[in-house]
């Protein structure tokens, strides 16, 4: 009979990205998508459609965490006007 290794308690349709500490002030894009709770593709494609700004250093794409608060801060805006 096959054997097959126990199921993780914790398991989640996103992957687990390492925190950015609290006084960055680039984010790695995983990073940035964890602190709005989507996943990294919904990050890049909110990067493709203006919705945030990023910056490119090197091969490098950060977001800086002033964006983030300021994207959260307009889906609070948007939402509550409506």
């Amino acid at each position: 009979m096959l054997k097959l290794p126990p199921l993780r308690e914790k398991d989640s349709a996103m992957p687990e990205y390492k925190a950015a500490p609290r006084n960055a002030l680039l984010l790695t894009v995983e990073q940035a998508a964890r602190l709005i709770g989507v996943g990294r593709t919904t990050v890049y494609d909110l990067i493709a459609s203006g919705d945030l700004v990023s910056v490119k250093i090197g091969n490098c794409r950060r977001v800086p965490r002033a964006e983030v608060e300021a994207y959260i801060a307009r889906l609070i805006a948007a939402q509550v006007t409506t």
